[in-house]
């Protein structure tokens, strides 16, 4: 009896690109409401490093990448709260 051997598609790992959330979200906040970008650099500053945590290092090369991963992604969850974006969609 022989056993049929399946074949897998190998695709490399996404990396992704290194940006800045900093400059553009204090721009974003001083023109749409008026507030001062000194208030917020540092917060902003800190969502860059939470992003470079959580998007650069893989789970399994630290067990904490998870946390990292999820502590960004709220982050990004209460921003929006706080400053939503005014995006329009196109509806078809």
């Amino acid at each position: 009896m022989s056993i049929s051997q399946t074949d897998f598609l190998t695709l490399p790992l996404k990396i992704p690109d290194l940006l800045r959330w900093a400059p553009a979200l204090t721009n974003y906040i001083t023109i749409t409401y008026g507030d001062t970008k000194k208030s917020y650099e540092e917060d902003c500053q800190l969502l860059d490093q939470l992003r470079q945590r959580s998007l650069i290092t893989q789970p399994s090369d630290a067990p904490l990448a998870l946390e990292d991963h999820r502590i960004y992604l709220n982050q990004l969850t209460f921003l929006e709260s706080r400053f939503p974006l005014k995006v329009r969609y196109r509806t078809s």
